[in-house]
């Protein structure tokens, strides 16, 4: 059996779903051998962009024999559909049974392979308002057909597998939650970045982080508001937003722009984006609908506290952590306000917080993520991949 990897990453500022790509390349070629051992060979199909970047991350796999190339295709920047539509026919000379698709968008065009299709969430279908035009009506007429016709549904979360169920109608056993964090990508920046001082600031000074994307969903114009209100006691304390422009993003903008002590850095970095998260108080993340929240596990990976939004899919992270600390956005104003400030002081003015309270938290995060647990969830894919092969289908 052979399964095509299709690492397609289309800019190189890595957004959540290429760390989720850069998770899957990690450990499938880390556990190889789990695959080997079964008769699976697992191939990546790169274009010439995307090898550029996945050989500057890891260049291991240079030495990779199992990489198969497609053409690389220009096509203005965002046509992520337009992308979706083409990649059957690029891919059609592939010898493989199989092929990985990371991307959360529908085709309509059949690939001659199986398909192993990804849902990391369904905000198109929950919050079509916040979505381009295009992508709301590419999901409302071709993501059902295109879940049918997958052989395995692949998802990042519990939460996101019960959505599908629920609003697909899709049969349990024929979907996994496949979470694969990139480990040896984020404890290399963690070692490019050892001499930062980890310390919490106690002197009221310093910032908070937020990092997202810059689009209605994130909820940031909200974040700004209440920063605004918390600066009335903390006047020295500024928010950094660290994300790229996204769609419907203009007022956002124009709101970080015009508040006072909120910084808009653009897309920074990986190793700076690091820097930065060890140099903070913590995270702030007011989402109002993720399918798996990465920012908040890369701050609980290098060990910040985590002021979060109350979802299923970023309490699903971590649930038994002390590090997040949770704001219900069905609250009235008053009482989000409230929350608000109340969280970021106890940090700021180190109430129940203290290196060793991070440093534990941290390395009990990054348990929950261990080399044991990756691995039986690889064990779990291929139990799937061959029923599914044996049988057809679910």
């Amino acid at each position: 059996m052979k399964i095509g990897l299709l690492v397609d990453f289309l800019d190189s500022k890595l957004t959540g779903i290429d760390y989720y790509i850069l998770g899957i390349v990690e450990n499938f070629y880390k556990y190889n051998y789990l695959f080997r051992n079964q008769g699976i060979k697992i191939i990546f199909i790169l274009n010439q962009f995307s090898r550029e970047i996945l050989f500057k991350i890891y260049p291991e796999l240079l030495t990779y024999n199992e990489i198969f190339y497609i053409k690389d295709i220009k096509l203005p920047l965002g046509k992520i559909t337009i992308y979706s539509q083409i990649l059957p026919i690029l891919t059609k000379k592939l010898d493989l049974n199989y092929i990985f698709f990371f991307r959360n968008v529908p085709f309509f065009l059949n690939f001659k392979q199986k398909i192993i299709f990804t849902v990391h969430d369904l905000s198109v279908e929950k919050f079509p308002h916040y979505h381009p035009f295009n992508l709301v009506i590419l999901n409302k007429f071709l993501m059902k057909s295109t879940l049918k016709k997958s052989s395995l549904i692949i998802t990042p979360s519990e939460f996101t597998k019960k959505e599908i169920m629920s609003f697909y109608r899709i049969e349990k056993n024929k979907l996994l939650k496949l979470f694969l964090p990139p480990k040896e990508f984020l404890n290399e920046l963690d070692k490019k970045t050892s001499s930062i001082n980890q310390n919490i600031k106690s002197n009221g000074k310093g910032f908070f982080l937020s990092i997202s994307t810059i689009e209605p969903r994130k909820n940031i114009q909200e974040l700004v508001h209440l920063f605004s209100d918390f600066q009335k006691k903390f006047k020295d304390i500024k928010l950094l937003i660290i994300g790229k422009i996204g769609w419907k993003s203009h007022k956002i903008i124009n709101k970080i722009m015009n508040t006072k002590g909120i910084v808009y850095m653009g897309y920074v970095d990986n190793l700076r984006k690091v820097q930065l998260i060890k140099q903070s108080f913590g995270l702030i993340y007011l989402s109002k609908y993720e399918g798996y929240g990465l920012p908040v596990l890369e701050s609980l990976w290098y060990g910040k506290p985590v002021i979060a939004s109350n979802i299923e899919s970023i309490r699903e992270l971590d649930p038994e952590s002390s590090m997040i600390k949770f704001i219900n956005l069905n609250l009235n104003a008053d009482g989000r306000q409230r929350k608000f400030n109340e969280y970021l002081s106890e940090i700021v003015e180190r109430k129940n917080y203290n290196n060793n309270f991070f440093y534990k938290n941290k390395n009990f995060v990054r348990q929950r993520y261990s080399s044991s647990r990756l691995k039986d969830s690889i064990t779990e894919f291929i139990k799937k991949i061959k029923y599914v092969d044996k049988k057809g289908c679910y």
